[in-house]
């Protein structure tokens, strides 16, 4: 599948989702969303119980969907590689193994490659560090203020914090998610927009905001 929207000006962009399969669905039948394209800001898996059926959600909507990188993505790619897993666990990696394999014994990194489909593997290898046009920029953690021009790993999927401070001097607008906003709202700022408004905590929504209304709706658990 291509990873990459076709209509980027009549897109639902979707915020960190972490396994949630039922608010992704029930996201995904509002009629607001329903005849864009969609693109994911990252974070699909991890905490929630139901990583693999998000991936079968959103493999499925084939050319219609894609997704940037987020940092836990990256994490279970890593894992997956070499095996490590006190990183990927620490930020709720056991969820999303378990969503693959069940009750596993013995050689669980063995068990979880052989049953986290080529499909999932070939999505996630293939997911886009940034969506940018000549004034947008889309990644999972914004940039880093400080080297606004860098489109390193680093400066698209960590944190920045003081982005938030700094975002009226972005000399673009900026779209990302990782940041999860307290009271479950999005940030719609003056240049920056964050909406990981908390999927996969108690209680948090799942936000898109659709283009080109810059407007944010979400799904509440």
């Amino acid at each position: 599948m291509s990873n990459r929207p076709k209509l980027l000006s009549y897109c639902a962009i979707i915020g960190d989702i972490h396994g949630e399969v039922s608010l992704l669905e029930r996201l995904l039948r509002r009629p607001e969303v329903s005849d864009r394209s969609l693109l994911f800001l990252g974070d699909l898996l991890t905490r929630g119980l139901y990583a693999k059926q998000v991936m079968e959600v959103i493999i499925g909507l084939g050319d219609r969907a894609a997704s940037v990188l987020g940092n836990h993505d990256q994490l279970l790619m890593q894992y997956y590689d070499n095996g490590i897993l006190v990183p990927f666990a620490s930020v709720g990696g056991i969820e999303t193994i378990r969503s693959y394999v069940g009750v596993a014994h013995g050689d669980v990194h063995s068990q979880f490659k052989s049953a986290f489909p080529l499909s999932h593997l070939g999505f996630m290898r293939g997911m886009h560090s940034c969506v940018e046009t000549q004034d947008l920029l889309i990644s999972h953690a914004g940039l880093d203020p400080d080297d606004p021009a860098s489109r390193t790993f680093d400066a698209l999927t960590t944190s920045h914090p003081e982005l938030f401070r700094r975002e009226k001097n972005l000399s673009k607008k900026v779209i990302c998610g990782h940041y999860a906003q307290e009271g479950g709202r999005p940030f719609l700022g003056e240049n920056l927009y964050c909406i990981d408004t908390g999927c996969g905590t108690t209680g948090g929504p799942l936000t898109a905001l659709l283009l080109p209304e810059w407007k944010a709706i979400a799904v509440l658990p």
